[in-house]
């Protein structure tokens, strides 16, 4: 499994790249400024979100029911059980 990190907004092509290259058991974490595609994620049982970022962006109630917020704990969770880390930027 690679965890993927989104941290561009939806303007940039960072979400739709990363999107065309992840495998079925890979794992997407929206940080800082790809908080902003939370809802063109909403779907897709491989994304997540990095709750202090949300919060920071005053997102927190948007959040789509299908996206799991995680905490700093578990983005570090994520990271150790990841093969490898991709940061696309």
């Amino acid at each position: 499994m690679i965890l993927h990190t989104i941290n561009k907004p939806p303007s940039h092509t960072a979400l739709s790249d990363c999107l065309a290259a992840m495998a079925s058991d890979d794992v997407m974490l929206l940080i800082e400024d790809g908080i902003y595609c939370l809802h063109e994620v909403a779907g897709d049982h491989r994304a997540h979100v990095l709750r202090e970022d949300l919060a920071a962006r005053g997102l927190s109630g948007q959040l789509p029911s299908e996206l799991k917020c995680l905490d700093y704990a578990g983005f570090v969770a994520l990271c150790t059980q990841a093969e490898k880390v991709k940061t696309w930027a």
